[in-house]
């Protein structure tokens, strides 16, 4: 084994053995020259490449920007796989193309498929776009075909054929032939067409018709008769034909510039129509339209037989087999000569088993009644619906509920306004927050504005106002105002408040006394918490209260408890003795006032039973105290 060498100065040179003992399965985590298995990743930096071939002919690496695989060298490049397919994804998430072995290719575009190869060639969801299209073989489309860039146009070296079912619809020049030997084929039945100009008309087989069908079907390349369907003459004339293909049934004449519906022979009229058959028995039929006067030139007539009272015109609207409608006008009676007075009504059915009924009318005076024949159904007690007068009136009447309904959307705003002499005089709508408002428009006019739950003032234009309104006049006034909650005069403060007014009488008694009264009855006025009242009080006996205060019961109110009571004047047929006068004092938070007496000194005192004990008492007065 070969001796390792130290670097110059670094030590004494290591013997074979010595480079066994200390370098022992050194290079069991390297990869030998010859060859060997890896049991790790193998990383290459930026530009650092995985090399193969002699001649560096394919390159792998990154590049810091993206990822390359370089096949530089001769030959093909070639992906092999024994597995399913092979597939080029997004990220393992995304599908862009798939290479199924022993079976189709499918190419995506974010993701959604749109090309498939199929055993019989591709299949494209989406559109395809190309500058060119070379087909060798059939080619068939099963939705529409259509050519938008000029110039528009096929060719085509032998023939275009139509199978079953087929259509075909060419757009050109007026004066250009389109089509020349075109074959249709259906149900093996071959028809020429030469379309070519002539010195006649297009022509189908014969060259007397422009288009016919086949009576039958017939056998492949055969001649067959036709039946002729529409016919387009030299002159103009056009003939459109029956189930037969011998009457022409809808007939336009060019020379006359009229057209006829059931018949060829249009005579004067610029439309004749003659329903045949159709109008035997009195059934309905029939309609012409003639141009003879300056101005409105047309003229609708169903009967022009009868002109007598209620006979007339009208068109009727069906669906399938069942009336659904009428309009008709009569005559209001004969006519002699010019236009005889009329009216016209309009009729429906609500149900299927009604017949049409009259739902609407326009009166000869030029009223539109709707739901009535009475032109004013306002002024009768019975009978409903509307009539709009031809002098600018509208009346309505309904049974039993609203017979007047206006609705103004989004915004608030006048909802009905009313004008005299061309100006607007007053209105009725809505105002903030959809608040109902009566107003008269006139200059310093005042409305009215119902909220919730108040009723306020508005100018002449709706507007709210404070103060600018007055409820009645000196010389207009109104005569009982009921309120259930109280008044603010003279300001919107509580101190304005008045809340409750009363008047009343009440009956009175002196507290412990037994006997009789001549007369013990009051009267009283509340206003707000103030109670006025006056009184007479006649005890027929002697009180018989000992030394007990006379003590009035019986106030038609409680006194309040925190305020200072009233002190009034009392007189009494027992006035005199040690006393100048006598006054009455309402208790607090009751409802009795008790006697009291003013001596000659000018102290107080309270009256009792023992300064009036032989005789009959009479008290009368009046004061005023605080309720509760």
């Amino acid at each position: 084994m070969a001796t390792i060498v130290t670097r110059a100065g670094k030590g004494s040179p290591l013997t074979n053995t010595e480079v066994d003992d200390n370098f022992t399965n050194l290079n069991t985590d390297k990869l030998e020259k010859s060859g060997g298995t890896m049991t790790g990743d193998l990383t290459f930096g930026d530009n650092d490449k995985a090399i193969f071939g002699a001649g560096s002919d394919l390159q792998i690496y990154h590049s810091g920007t993206g990822s390359v695989i370089n096949d530089t060298g001769t030959g093909n490049l070639a992906i092999n796989t024994n597995g399913d397919n092979i597939q080029l994804t997004k990220g393992f998430a995304e599908n862009l193309a798939t290479f199924n072995a022993d079976a189709g290719c499918s190419f995506y575009y974010n993701n959604a498929l749109k090309l498939d190869t199929t055993t019989t060639g591709i299949n494209v969801t989406g559109t395809v776009t190309a500058d060119g299209l070379t087909v060798d073989g059939n080619s068939r489309i099963n939705g529409d075909f259509t050519i938008d860039t000029a110039p528009r146009g096929f060719t085509f070296a032998s023939s275009l054929e139509m199978g079953t079912g087929g259509s075909l619809a060419v757009f050109g020049n007026a004066n250009t032939a389109l089509i020349s030997n075109v074959y249709f084929s259906s149900d093996s039945t071959y028809k020429v067409i030469n379309t070519g100009y002539s010195a006649a008309t297009h022509q189908l087989f014969n060259g007397s018709h422009i288009f016919s069908t086949a009576s039958a079907a017939g056998t492949a390349g055969s001649s067959i008769d036709v039946l002729t369907r529409m016919n387009i003459a030299r002159t103009g004339d056009i003939s459109f034909y029956e189930d037969t293909g011998t009457t022409p049934k809808f007939f336009w004449d060019a020379s006359a510039e009229s057209l006829g519906i059931g018949t060829s022979s249009t005579g004067t009229y610029a439309l004749a129509v003659d329903s045949g058959s159709k109008g035997v028995s009195n059934a309905e039929a029939g309609i012409y339209s003639k141009a003879t006067r300056n101005g409105v030139a047309w003229n609708l007539v169903a009967n022009n037989t009868y002109t007598g009272t209620n006979t007339g015109s009208g068109i009727k609207f069906t669906s399938g087999d069942f009336d659904t409608g009428a309009i008709i006008t009569r005559a209001d009676g004969a006519a002699s000569s010019g236009d005889a007075a009329g009216y016209m009504t309009f009729h429906t059915s609500n149900n299927a088993s009604e017949d049409l009924a009259e739902r609407m009318r326009i009166d000869s005076s030029g009223n539109l009644l709707v739901g009535t024949t009475d032109t004013n159904p306002a002024n009768d007690s019975s009978g409903t619906g509307v009539a709009l007068g031809n002098g600018g009136w509208v009346a309505a009447a309904r049974d039993g509920d609203t017979s007047g309904m206006f609705n103004r959307l989004t915004s608030d705003g006048n909802i009905v306004t009313f004008h005299k002499d061309g100006t607007n005089v007053g209105s009725i709508g809505t105002g903030s927050t959809a608040n109902f408002q009566i107003y008269n428009a006139q200059t310093s006019h005042v409305g009215l504005e119902f909220g919730s739950p108040n009723i306020m003032p508005t100018n002449n234009s709706g507007t709210l106002t404070d103060g600018g309104a007055a409820l009645g006049s000196s010389s207009y006034r109104f005569s009982d105002l009921y309120l259930s909650g109280g008044v603010y005069l003279g300001g919107t403060g509580a101190a304005k408040h008045l809340d409750d007014y009363e008047q009343g009488s009440f009956t009175m008694n002196i507290a412990g006394y037994a006997g009789g009264y001549g007369a013990n009855t009051g009267n009283y006025r509340k206003i707000g918490d103030i109670v006025y009242f006056e009184f007479i009080l006649q005890a027929s006996s002697s009180l018989g209260i000992g030394a007990a205060s006379v003590d009035v019961e019986g106030l038609p109110f409680t006194s309040h408890n925190e305020v200072v009571q009233a002190i009034f004047a009392v007189e009494s047929n027992l006035m005199g003795g040690t006393w100048d006068y006598l006054n009455g004092f309402v208790q607090t938070n009751d409802s009795y006032f008790r006697i009291r007496k003013v001596t000659n000194g000018g102290s107080l005192a309270n009256i009792t039973g023992s300064d009036w004990s032989s005789t009959s008492v009479t008290l009368q007065g009046s004061g005023c105290y605080v309720a509760a």
